[in-house]
């Protein structure tokens, strides 16, 4: 996914690519408001499975980013344009952070399932359901969306070679030990 652009013609919103799928947000602090709104019609090598859970990450944007209510959500849709199928993602918005859109919080089509389809436009969106419009970002605003398939990989501990090696010598007394009680 490259290209990203705003969705709305003439918004003052700055968009710029980033590797491997995401975009950076920025709007001039010498502007008025702008919505978080953006598309892409340069998607590919994607084929669209329901069961992959689909990840979007929000980070770098300040408290007071966006203009927006309590009842604010984010919107993923993707579709095959030419088929016009499409599925459309709904989560409740809370800041920065990472977002896993699954079957759960889907719609489609019955009639029309995107299910082994070839995707090829993906439109993103911060909505505020209590005025029915986009939210908006403030002046000076900037941040990052990275989108990506699957759930977020937890991190996993690698213990430390000195802890494991205590462990190991632990081990070795018990054995030790065991051995003198049989005797």
């Amino acid at each position: 996914m490259t290209d990203w652009e705003p969705f709305v013609y003439g918004s003052t919103l700055s968009i710029t690519d980033y590797e491997p799928a995401g975009f950076d947000v920025e709007l001039s602090e010498w502007v008025n408001s702008a919505a978080l709104d953006v598309e892409t019609h340069n998607v590919s090598g994607w084929l669209y499975d329901p069961n992959v859970p689909i990840t979007v990450t929000l980070s770098g944007f300040d408290n007071d980013a966006f203009i927006a209510s309590d009842n604010t959500w984010l919107m993923l849709e993707i579709l095959n344009w030419d088929e016009d199928r499409y599925a459309d993602y709904e989560l409740p918005f809370t800041g920065n952070g990472t977002y896993t859109f699954t079957s759960d919080n889907m719609s489609y089509d019955e009639e029309y399932p995107l299910d082994g389809t070839e995707v090829t436009y993906v439109s993103f969106c911060v909505y505020d359901k209590d005025v029915s419009d986009d939210a908006h970002i403030n002046p000076g605003t900037s941040g990052r969306v990275t989108i990506a398939f699957g759930t977020p990989e937890e991190e996993t501990v690698v213990p430390e070679p000195a802890t494991a090696a205590y462990a190991l010598m632990g081990l070795g007394s018990l054995a030790g030990i065991k051995r003198r009680i049989r005797k």
